[in-house]
């Protein structure tokens, strides 16, 4: 099966230090709509593999963020 895309919001998570088979791409969100098109343009079989971090993640990830840039605003 080939190709096989995952595509991430966080793509960096994916660096050399993660064991993949060598002919899966990690790519960014940004660049999904690209992806589905060279997927559906393929023949055979290929697989896409969205990753995402939870809704609830992204909410306390965010009022992380917002807290530490607070914090830094009152000192």
């Amino acid at each position: 099966m080939t190709p096989i895309i995952v595509v991430t919001d966080e793509p960096e998570k994916y660096g050399s230090n993660i064991d993949l088979a060598p002919d899966v791409t990690i790519r960014h969100r940004g660049e999904l709509d690209a992806v589905q098109r060279k997927l559906h343009e393929v023949e055979g079989t290929s697989a896409m593999i969205y990753v995402q971090r939870p809704a609830h993640r992204k909410d306390v990830v965010a009022e992380n963020a917002m807290n530490t840039q607070t914090r830094k605003n009152a000192q």
